[in-house]
């Protein structure tokens, strides 16, 4: 269901653009439709996200839609802001990129990107992303996980908030752990609106 989706999302939008812009951008847009429909799609899983949240796969690994526009154009949602972390003080420290504040409504969805550069990372070096303190309403689930360029690694959290939790403020604190080596924990706040 979710590649259908995505082929019927991704040919209205390839067509939009061969509209506007020409035969060039249309190849160019038609190269990205097929890099996003063989990984995986607009969507990590059947949860419904705020439109510009969902996960796109681009030559550089997967990121927010909203934060993906053609050079010179202007970005069609406002882009989702993402904060940067050197986890450590070494040469060799890890470089971590999340999002720390949230806001949402009431039951929904919200996507949570961590990608991590490091020199020394592989795809084979194992990477856990964890949520170790979750507040009562909240469910933090894996969603998926990427490869992409070299040394750097991106894994899926899904937030799901409850129906039934009140406006307000949550702390999530995540576990990052690299190569069986415990990097701390970070904080994630999610503030309810109402």
């Amino acid at each position: 269901m979710l590649k259908l989706e995505l082929i019927q999302q991704s040919l209205t939008y390839v067509l939009f653009r061969l509209k506007r812009g020409g035969m060039r951008r249309f190849y160019i847009l038609l190269m990205l439709v097929t890099i996003a429909m063989i990984g995986g799609g607009l969507s990590c899983s059947n949860h419904k996200v705020p439109d510009g949240e969902e996960i796109i796969n681009t030559p550089g690994g997967p990121m927010y839609k909203a934060n993906v526009h053609e050079a010179g154009e202007s970005p069609w949602a406002p882009p989702i802001k993402v904060t940067e972390l050197v986890l450590g003080a070494d040469v060799n420290a890890p470089h971590l990129w999340y999002r720390d504040y949230i806001e949402t409504q009431t039951g929904q969805t919200r996507n949570n990107l961590f990608t991590v550069a490091m020199s020394t990372l592989s795809p084979d070096t194992p990477i856990k992303i964890e949520p170790v303190s979750v507040p009562a309403g909240i469910k933090v689930k894996h969603a998926g996980q990427w490869n992409n360029m070299p040394h750097t690694s991106t894994r899926l959290l899904q937030i799901e908030v409850s129906k039934d939790i009140k406006p307000g403020k949550y702390m999530i604190k995540i576990r990052i752990e690299i190569d069986g080596k415990d990097y701390d924990r970070v904080p994630c706040v999610i503030k309810v609106l109402e």
